[in-house]
């Protein structure tokens, strides 16, 4: 009937200014911020309860991972025997990797990658001329993740070729640092932030 089909046209009606009220009542959306960016450096989002205000930001530099190499003739030649590695970061955090039965650098590139808690990746790369390179690059960007020590234990030839010590004399090493950790660092309004990551 007429009567019943009003009444639901009220009932609806009111419930949608309740739901809209709801809405408003809601700080997710009554105070909502959108973030917008001009420029392609940098990204930005607004979390529940972010402040309104404008930004101007300038990228400096951008994080980056440090790498260390070591020239090597065959990475299939075992190097010694047994022992192990520890790697020590500028953080302060240590990981100690047990060489196996295959003590090539191919076999300890293996038990690196494989091993929990090493704070690099490993990898041998041929650059095509018959040279082969031992290559460790840091698992995270930043300063606080440089390899800053590496000692052998139990096996003196693979020590020779591994030790390292990144506060030491770098000529006394046969593992070489290839490029350099840096910290990401921008300019928020004329403030200077560093951060290890680019995040």
């Amino acid at each position: 009937n007429a009567c019943v089909s009003a009444y639901g046209q009220i009932k609806s009606a009111v419930e949608g200014v309740r739901d809209a009220a709801n809405k408003l009542s809601d700080p997710k959306t009554f105070g909502a911020v959108k973030s917008s960016v001009v420029g392609s450096s940098v990204s930005a989002a607004a979390s529940v309860g972010a402040v309104a205000g404008q930004y101007f930001v300038q990228v400096n530099t951008l994080a980056t991972a440090q790498t260390l190499q070591l020239q090597t003739a065959d990475p299939n030649a075992a190097i010694g025997a047994g022992g192990s590695i520890t790697f020590t970061l500028a953080d302060g955090t240590a990981a100690t990797v047990a060489v196996g039965n295959d003590s090539s650098l191919k076999g300890i590139v293996k038990t690196i990658n494989t091993t929990d808690g090493v704070g690099v990746r490993a990898s041998i790369l041929n650059d095509g001329n018959g040279n082969s390179y031992l290559m460790l690059m840091a698992k995270n960007t930043g300063m606080q993740a440089v390899v800053s020590t590496i000692t052998v234990d139990g096996n003196a030839d693979l020590s020779a070729l591994l030790a390292f010590d990144g506060n030491g004399n770098p000529d006394l090493f046969n593992l070489k640092q290839s490029t350099p950790a840096a910290d990401a660092s921008i300019t928020i309004n004329g403030i200077p932030v560093t951060s290890g990551s680019n995040k």
